[in-house]
Order: structure tokens, then sequence, then C-alpha cells
């Protein structure tokens, strides 16, 4: 039988009990505080802010290289004898990592004599997260190939459904995502951005008001209608930090709509460092019931 190893890159802001009950390698982003440099897991969301706050330089994050991908893959390979690897990337869209991992892939699976698939998630943070939990699930049966997996979880990839808002302007316009004068405009106005997923890229939607407790409910209202057909199997509450009155008014208002499992994941550094405090969002597939048989 196919021995099949299954990788992510921390960008996806997976539970740690999911990571561990479904046996992934993370492999970590790094993370670059001025002359310091960090790795994802190794510096949480709020030392970032703080961070930031102090200096008013936004930290930056650096996509592994192929000679960093090489020598992972080599290394979780032989740790793990696996026959394949599935890599599940940030999206092509938004980083140069993916490219760097199927460049890798292709010659290390020849150096090595194994099957090295990267997929493309198209997407971040926790949607990639639910891809990389559909392939576990199947993987999980015993009944699929590594590439009847991957085809699979193709099928539905443009279905993973990632929305998010914020609050946090001010990081937007640091990192040159908003010019200053509407960052100012939006500051005065208390305007929160609604970010969507859109072919693997960022891209602006609705604009909300307020405080966390009064945008939240309406973020989550929004993409529940305009994204109706929900795998109710799973969705993730993504943030990099919000108030715990808003998480369970959150979790509520997912388990009402019938969402069998309502989780929260926390941002890691990578995320953060691009959205900043006071960010939050909602993540599920939206094509329908998919059981694994």
């Amino acid at each position: 039988m196919e021995k099949i190893v299954l990788s992510i890159e921390a960008s996806c802001d997976m539970p740690k009990d999911l990571a561990e009950k479904y046996h992934f390698s993370i492999l970590p982003a790094t993370v670059i505080l001025g002359d310091e440099i960090v790795h994802d897991g190794e510096v949480s969301g709020e030392d970032l802010f703080a961070y930031f706050n102090k200096t008013k330089k936004l930290p930056r994050t650096s996509c592994f290289n192929v000679n960093e991908f090489d020598a992972y893959f080599e290394k979780l390979i032989k740790e793990t004898d696996a026959d394949t690897v599935i890599h599940f990337s940030l999206s092509s869209g938004i980083s140069a990592t993916c490219q760097n991992a199927i460049t890798s892939a292709a010659h290390m699976s020849e150096k090595l004599g194994k099957k090295i698939i990267v997929v493309d998630t198209l997407s971040l943070s926790t949607g990639m997260t639910l891809q990389a939990l559909y392939a576990a699930r199947l993987k999980e049966t015993g009944n699929y190939t590594s590439d009847e997996i991957v085809a699979k979880v193709l099928e539905r990839r443009a279905y993973a459904q990632t929305s998010f808002a914020t609050e946090s302007v001010n990081y937007l316009a640091a990192g040159g995502r908003c010019p200053s004068v509407v960052a100012i405009a939006a500051n005065v106005l208390k305007l929160r951005p609604q970010i969507v997923m859109h072919d693997g890229k960022l891209a602006s939607a609705k604009k909300y008001r307020g405080v966390m407790k009064k945008w939240v409910p309406e973020l989550i209202k929004d993409t529940l209608e305009e994204n109706p057909n929900a795998d109710k199997e799973i969705v993730f509450i993504t943030y990099s930090s919000a108030p715990e009155e808003v998480l369970e008014a959150a979790e509520k208002q997912l388990k009402d709509f019938g969402f069998r499992h309502v989780r929260r994941a926390t941002a890691g550094a990578t995320i953060c460092t691009h959205c900043g405090p006071n960010t939050l969002g909602v993540l599920y597939y939206c094509d329908g019931e998919h059981p694994v048989l």
C-alpha cells in the first residue's frame, strides 16, 4: 500500500490538535522583525502587534526558497519513509512560495525516487486547512491513491470560501495596501474592509462599520447569504485577536446555521503580519455536503 505523508505550510493556521490527529508535517515560514529572524510558531500575533506599535515598522515575511524546500522534502521523506508527499501551499497568487515548492518537488522526486505533489490551494490561512483536512479524511479511509486524493481536493478547491474583515487599516496603509488618506478616513468613519479570496488573489468587497461586536455578525450573515450551499461538516472562525464575547456569539450564529463542527483558529505570525489585530474570518466549503466514504 502506498505510504502517503501530508505536509502544509504554517500559514494554514491549522489548530494543533488537528495537525496532530492527522499527522501533518508543518513547514514554518520566516518572519523578520527588524534585524531579528524568527519562524511562524516561535512568535505570536500579539508579539508582532507590540513590535509594530513600538517601532511603527511592519514585520515582514520571507517565502521558502527552492533550496530550503529541497532540504525539507528530503528530510521529510527520509524520516517517514514515505512513498508520496502531498504538500499544501499558500496561494501562488499572493506568494512565490508555491512555485518554489513546485520547482523543488519536480527535481527532488527524481532525485529521491519518490513522488512529491504540491497542491496550490489558491487560498490562505484555514482556507488551506479546509483542503488539507479533506485530503486527510480521504487518506484515512485507505480507499484512495495519492493521485485520486489530489484530484478530489482540486475539484473542491474553488469552493473553499474565504472571507474576513479587519479593523487594522493602519497595517494596510503601512504595507502600501491602503493609501494613508484612505486609512485616515477609515479610522474616522470606523470602516472595516472585507477581504475575500478570488481566483487565488485577495480582493476587497464590502465595508462594515463600528466595533467587532457589531460588524462580525454582519460579516457572517453576508457570507452565509452569499455562499449558502455550505458543507456543514466544519467551519473555521479564524482571528488575529477578538473579545471572547464576539467569538462566542460567532460560534452560536454558525451553529444555528447548522454547522456540525465550529472551530476557532488563531492566526499565526504569517497571517498576522499582513492583517493586523482585530481581524476575523469565516471559512468553509460552499459546494454542499461531501461525505467521505
